[in-house]
């Protein structure tokens, strides 16, 4: 959010995971972006201003362990991430 802005994180227990979700009131993602954002080395930042690679590698380290990330986005609103995390029985 270049201008500033607002990012608020919150989480619940929901069906044996732990769902948190990251809602910022930013300048939103595009359908057409959103569609890559999990893709290696898709970024919409200029050059050098970073690989592309970090919500490639969180999206496959959550998927590794069972977990899911989704993301909602609407343009001039903002963007919400929801990740569940399974909460592992020997932990309960």
């Amino acid at each position: 959010m270049p201008a500033g802005g607002k990012i608020s994180i919150d989480c619940k227990i929901e069906n044996n995971y732990l769902v948190i979700y990251f809602k910022d009131n930013g300048k939103g993602i595009s359908q057409e972006n959103i569609d890559h954002i999990f893709n290696p080395f898709f970024s919409t930042n200029n050059s050098g201003e970073g690989t592309g690679l970090g919500l490639y590698i969180a999206y496959n380290e959550v998927q590794k362990i069972g977990g899911a990330i989704q993301v909602e986005s609407e343009i001039g609103s903002g963007t919400m991430f929801k990740m569940k995390f399974p909460i592992m029985e020997e932990m309960c």
